[in-house]
């Protein structure tokens, strides 16, 4: 009797550690990501305008769903997205129709863009990054917070840190997004799943390349944040989505206990590290990326978190905005790029993953270089980039082939 109780009780915990392990979300263990009792590494993208694809007026479902399908057949199942924009709606170089179109006030159309994206990421076994907010203008961001809430655009950024209301606005969303209800899982399948119940939604981010002012401030609003978020959604991680040590403060922000992985992002370009006027100096540009990755890895070595690139890019040759422009540079470099993630992946998995920036799949930019307006298609590039600058295309044929000869690498890490 006394064995069979004690088969009995085995049998239970067997069964209760084989549930937690296959419920299908991501989980960490010092370096390592985790899915479904394997260690996770992953070579995704940024594809943060699926929630406009995704509106059911405003948006391009068969677009979105024939976009994941390709990225899926590619191997490419983790997207960095946003899930928060801030309009107006008549502001130049902004996201629109943007989901907060005005202070407090959401445009449930997008909404329902976003739950219809995570529906059809989840039917795909995705998984998702959401971005809460951003430093940059691009998608209304803290910006946007200060002309609404201060009555200042002009503002830097940095300053939202230390000021109260904003940080109260941006909770108050954190409350609602995390606690909504997918609308596309009720129509579709008749089920109940609230985003943070969702498996889908990997990872929960501070914001898009928070940039610390004051060190101190920038700690503690991640720690505040972060916590927050945990104490909403335990079963879903927190990053903080920073550049890295290019901008300072980023140890101290590695250190928050509810951060669970390290983010940091490498701009060849942007940065002046190479120029793409030709193919002279690309050498150049791929060691000083390995030189900063190396950078971020050996100053975080001793956090024993799981660590990501999760932006990166660059030019067609010769920087050329045109989509039926070659643009094997651009994959010299990206190869460049994931051999010293990959190496560093299989050593002692210092990395676990890397995201290029970004997918722009069927959109094609109404004039080449030029600048965005709304009804334009999206693509990679925001819309104060010039268009056509870094999207990856669904023609770019050389470029998905080498994607997904080192997405099969990385995934041969998943043991």
């Amino acid at each position: 009797m006394v064995t069979k109780i004690l088969f009995l009780l085995l049998l239970s915990c067997a069964i209760g550690q084989t549930t937690l392990a296959d419920d299908g979300f991501v989980t960490v263990k010092g370096r390592n990501f985790y899915l479904n009792g394997k260690k996770y590494f992953y070579l995704g993208t940024n594809y943060w305008y699926g929630m406009n694809l995704g509106a059911p007026l405003a948006g391009n479902l068969t677009r979105l769903k024939e976009e994941l399908d390709d990225l899926s057949q590619l191997g490419i199942k983790n997207l960095r997205i946003m899930g928060s924009t801030q309009g107006p709606n008549d502001k130049e170089k902004r996201i629109v129709p943007a989901l907060e179109y005005d202070k407090g006030k959401y445009d449930e159309d997008i909404f329902e863009g976003l739950d219809i994206f995570l529906y059809e990421m989840g039917k795909r076994d995705m998984k998702a990054v959401v971005t809460l907010n951003n430093f940059w203008e691009w998608s209304g961001g803290f910006p946007q917070y200060f002309e609404w809430y201060r009555g200042n655009y002009n503002l830097y950024p940095a300053q939202f840190y230390e000021d109260e209301l904003l940080k109260e606005k941006l909770d108050d969303f954190i409350k609602i997004i995390v606690n909504r209800e997918n609308t596309a899982y009720k129509k579709r399948d008749g089920k109940t799943i609230l985003y943070k119940d969702d498996p889908t939604i990997m990872s929960w981010q501070l914001a898009n390349e928070p940039r610390a002012g004051p060190c101190g401030a920038w700690v503690d609003w991640i720690n505040k944040t972060s916590t927050l978020i945990k104490t909403l959604a335990p079963r879903q991680l927190v990053s903080i989505g920073n550049e890295g040590t290019i901008t300072g403060c980023s140890e101290e922000g590695n250190y928050v206990e509810n951060v669970d992985y390290i983010t940091f992002h490498a701009w060849a370009q942007n940065w002046g590290w190479y120029s793409p006027s030709s193919r002279n100096g690309l050498s150049s540009g791929i060691s000083k990326a390995h030189k900063y990755i190396s950078e971020n890895v050996n100053l975080n070595k001793d956090r024993n978190k799981p660590m990501v690139l999760e932006e990166f890019g660059l030019a067609r040759n010769r920087n050329s905005y045109d989509p039926n422009s070659y643009c094997d540079i651009r994959d010299d470099y990206y190869s460049g790029v994931f051999s010293k993630v990959y190496s560093y992946a299989k050593d002692h998995s210092l990395m676990s993953g890397v995201n290029f920036w970004a997918y722009g799949g069927q959109g094609r930019p109404r004039e080449n270089g030029g600048w965005w307006k709304a009804d334009d298609d999206l693509i990679g590039d925001p819309p104060h980039e010039r268009q056509g600058w870094y999207s990856v295309y669904n023609t770019d044929f050389t470029t998905l082939e080498m994607l997904r000869d080192w997405v099969d690498k990385f995934d041969s890490l998943c043991t």
